[in-house]
């Protein structure tokens, strides 16, 4: 009978240690005992730096419980670490965890370089980890450094270091100067072939003091990334997310600083900058796709934020993303078009850009009267710079243009906030229906812009005559109808005096298939163009009128 106890009772102890051996941190741990609990080191006898790697306790639950008690959000013994707000373990941030600086093995990068003050990498009484190790604990640390279960796909390690992979960001940014900037890391996290996720991450900045932004550059890995927009919680409340990697897009009170579709550098115009306070909480939205059939890649955003003395700006600049979730684009290869109106506040636009998936064959955006009509377009989705009038009919859902406006546009009217809307086409040759979503295989339609609400103290530069300015934004009153058409159709224009106008009318290889020239009277204009001997496609329309304003635009044949 005695035996049967100290059986059960060895069988108890063996199940303790099976549970707690079982879990990425099992494994993290696991490597701990192997590499850094030597007896001269981070054991129980000898605690190099006051660190205790093998932990107290009976049991391997105990003592893995002590070991991550000691290491989660604790902060080091080390001065120059413990100043730049580094933690053992910063959950969700690797590159602030004082451990995983110390002992990242050969994994390269700029910003996992010791400073002086931070000592010697680690081990040093032995060899340095593997590089399967040194990113299980990055991983581990970038999922949220939880006590338990599995978060990390260890198989896909092993097969990007056996194998080789794919390195997204190749060629990282340096970080800016100190004193003039900081850089964010995110990542990398690991995709096998033909996998697509979207990732949220919770980042402390660390402020100590209020700053200004004047800069965001974004470096993402060319081919992959679908797309990298910045949030910045509104207060700096730690219980909004937990730390880590995450798929819940819940932001819980935030607001869009900047939104990236590609690698590019967003220097805001002189005099404007993001105000953010000491303590700010940032929210990190990456999404990327492995279009590989074979190899594994390895996803990561870097960010430069440069700033500048809070009080330095004149005005602030803000950001908003207009989305239209009602789309339902069914996959019978046809174009559909969608329409969304929604009223800007009296504001100074900077610039505006959009955002679809691959469906996405076009994306415009005009200024709309009250009743729906619509009057000058701001934007074309097809044209570079997105500046209206050219010929091109392609658009690029990866690569969408950012217009920008100089001077700024303003959206002003006498009666109260402008009525804007924005316009997307699609064509779905996929298997199946689709609608608003998240991922490569659903639709988006989605707005984006930055503007201020006051230009004092920007000059001319920003605010130039205070008038829209003629020329290219004729288009204010300009309106086709029916567009598209079978034989004929009506431009209509308003002009604030008589004077002279002249229309022309090309096809896509820019040869001149109609022109008429006359007089306008002030007011509104309408011309009635009859094209019925025309073939289908598209065509494009200038209005010119004898002061040098301009309307552009397109219009199709059926």
């Amino acid at each position: 009978m005695k035996a049967s106890y100290l059986i059960i009772i060895s069988v108890l102890i063996f199940n303790l240690n099976a549970v707690a051996q079982s879990g990425t941190f099992a494994k993290v741990y696991s490597t701990f005992q192997t590499s850094c609990s030597y007896v001269y080191c981070h054991s129980n006898i000898t605690q190099a730096g006051n660190l205790n790697l093998e932990g107290a306790g009976f049991t391997d639950a105990d003592r893995m419980n002590d070991v991550y008690n000691n290491l989660y959000n604790k902060s080091p013994k080390n001065t120059y670490a413990s100043r730049k707000g580094y933690k053992l373990v910063s959950p969700g941030d690797p590159y602030a965890s004082f451990l995983f600086r110390k002992a990242h093995g050969n994994l390269k990068g700029d910003d996992l370089v010791l400073h002086p003050d931070e000592g010697d990498a680690m081990p040093q009484h032995g060899i340095a980890l593997e590089n399967k190790e040194a990113e299980i604990i990055r991983q581990w640390i970038l999922y949220g450094a939880p006590k338990d279960g599995e978060v990390v796909d260890t198989s896909l390690i092993g097969r990007f270091y056996r194998e080789g992979g794919i390195v997204s960001a190749n060629e990282p940014p340096k970080a800016p100067e100190e004193g003039k900037g900081f850089q964010i890391h995110l990542g990398p996290f690991f995709l096998a072939p033909k996998a697509e996720i979207e990732f949220f991450s919770k980042y402390d900045t660390r402020l100590k003091t209020n700053i200004e932004v004047k800069e965001i550059d974004a470096y993402m890995g060319k081919g992959y990334s679908h797309h990298f927009i910045l949030f910045r919680y509104k207060d700096s409340d730690k219980n909004l997310q937990p730390w880590g990697l995450r798929k819940d897009n819940a932001h819980m009170n935030t607001e869009m600083v900047s939104a990236h579709q590609q690698s590019e550098a967003i220097p805001l115009p002189p005099g404007t900058a993001f105000p953010w306070n000491a303590g700010s909480y940032l929210d990190l939205n990456t999404h990327y796709i492995n279009y590989s059939t074979t190899k594994v890649l390895a996803a990561e955003v870097y960010v430069n934020v440069y700033t500048q003395p809070a009080g330095t700006a004149k005005q602030v600049m803000y950001s908003s993303l207009i989305a239209n979730t009602s789309i339902f684009i069914p996959n019978d290869k046809k174009e559909h078009t969608f329409t969304d109106y929604f009223l800007a506040e009296n504001s100074y636009l900077w610039a505006i850009t959009s955002h679809t998936h691959k469906y996405g064959k076009d994306y415009d955006v005009y200024f709309a009267e009250k009743d729906g009509k619509l009057g000058e377009q701001i934007f074309e989705g097809s044209c570079k710079n997105g500046i209206p009038g050219c010929m091109s009919t392609n658009y690029d859902y990866q690569h969408p243009p950012v217009r920008k406006f100089s001077p700024f546009l303003p959206i002003k009217s006498q009666t109260g906030n402008r009525r804007i809307a924005h316009v997307a086409k699609y064509v779905n040759n996929g298997a199946k229906p689709v609608t608003f979503g998240a991922t490569s295989d659903d639709e988006m339609m989605v707005l984006l812009a930055m503007y201020v609400k006051d230009t004092t103290g920007l000059g001319e530069a920003a605010l130039g005559s205070g008038k829209l300015p003629s020329g290219a934004h004729l288009q204010l009153s300009a309106n086709v109808f029916p567009n598209p058409f079978s034989q004929t159709t009506n431009i209509a224009f308003r002009s604030t005096k008589p004077g002279k106008f002249t229309l022309v009318i090309t096809d896509a290889a820019g040869r001149t298939i109609y022109t008429e020239a006359g007089t306008s009277t002030a007011g509104v204009n309408q011309l009635t163009v009859t094209l019925a001997d025309l073939p289908k496609g598209l065509y494009i329309y200038n209005l010119l009128l004898g002061n040098g304003a301009k309307a552009t635009g397109k219009i199709s044949k059926l």
